[in-house]
């Protein structure tokens, strides 16, 4: 999640609180009918943009938001061995976790927030957050940076973040003090945006799971020329892993990516909702499920991610962008 600083201080950049402010509450209000999740959220990011967490009485600040036995969850990015991405517990860790998120500059930043798994966890908030530039103070690198951070509330105090870095790779690369190659930035296609994306996801879903996105004609009617599904880690992109966790562009790109994933891996008790409302044209979607490779006849279970689906105006599918919660654990069943 981006560090926010003071107003006033000279690394705070003034975009931030002004993406705070303009955050639209939901109209779904606490059981306790005060404020709504998503209000708590926006609360909650503009008391951040103002500083309160890193300076003055940081403990007190806090606890207006969070429970003392608050858990913050970054372990999604752990194996790029940035040592920020673990576990952090309480107060003490929230403070060490808004240490490390200072040590950044971000540049055009946009955060956008909704209620998450309607019906399925009730005070989840879903907030998402990109620049077009992360500045490690200590070293002056800079790549691009995207990140999803999920927040679950309990009345009006936060009991739970998850925070998932899109690519990681590109943070431990402007920390390193070495000269770490900066993976390159997958560009995403621009588009107009179909003014109902859900209707959209729900149509291409369904042929996806009758198997008929798997024929050339459908491809070519339901995925738009110029697409593209960003599966990058770029950690784990080697070997056999090499054509899972990259991009696959165009329509021949993801048909062949549809067909490797039909003819290597077996997905069972598949649970995917989705949420919309974060980014024009687009639904995030939560996944779950167990997946076999069908050569090695390795399994897990629980494999999980949340999917940034986009989609033009004629309702193709434009691009796919993927925040993994425990892709190294797919990794394993290669």
């Amino acid at each position: 999640m981006p560090a926010l600083h003071n107003r006033d201080s000279e690394n705070m950049p003034s975009n931030i609180v002004a993406a705070a402010e303009e955050q639209k509450p939901s109209t779904e209000n606490m059981p306790n009918g005060n404020k709504s999740t998503v209000e708590l959220t926006t609360d909650f990011i503009a008391a951040w943009g103002a500083g309160h967490f890193n300076t003055g009485d940081v403990s007190a600040e806090l606890a207006k938001f969070f429970t003392e036995d608050f858990v913050l969850d970054a372990s999604s990015a752990a194996h790029s061995g940035v040592a920020a991405y673990k576990v952090h517990n309480g107060y003490s860790g929230l403070e060490e976790w808004f240490k490390f998120v200072g040590g950044f500059d971000f540049e055009e930043i946009e955060m956008s927030h909704v209620a998450g798994e309607p019906g399925v966890v009730p005070h989840e908030v879903w907030l998402r957050c990109s620049a077009k530039k992360a500045v490690c103070k200590a070293t002056g690198k800079s790549a691009p940076f995207d990140c999803l951070n999920v927040l679950t509330w309990e009345g009006d105090k936060a009991t739970k973040m998850i925070v998932v870095v899109y690519n990681p790779a590109s943070v431990a690369a402007i920390m390193c003090e070495d000269d770490l190659p900066i993976p390159s930035p997958v560009q995403l296609p621009a588009f107009e945006p179909h003014s109902s994306p859900m209707e959209a996801f729900g149509a291409v879903m369904a042929l996806w799971g009758a198997g008929e996105l798997s024929k050339p004609e459908m491809q070519s009617k339901y995925i738009a020329a110029q697409s593209v599904d960003d599966s990058s880690d770029s950690l784990l992109a080697v070997g056999a892993l090499s054509d899972v966790y990259k991009a696959h562009i165009g329509v021949e790109g993801i048909g062949l990516w549809i067909d490797y994933q039909e003819n290597n891996l077996e997905l069972s008790n598949i649970n995917a909702v989705p949420v919309m409302g974060l980014k024009p044209g687009c639904v995030m979607v939560h996944m779950t499920c167990d997946v076999k490779h069908k050569i090695s006849g390795k399994a897990v279970q629980g494999w999980e991610a949340y999917n940034e689906l986009a989609y033009n105006e004629e309702g193709q599918f434009v691009y796919a962008r993927h925040y993994w919660v425990n892709a190294p654990l797919l990794a394993s069943i290669f």
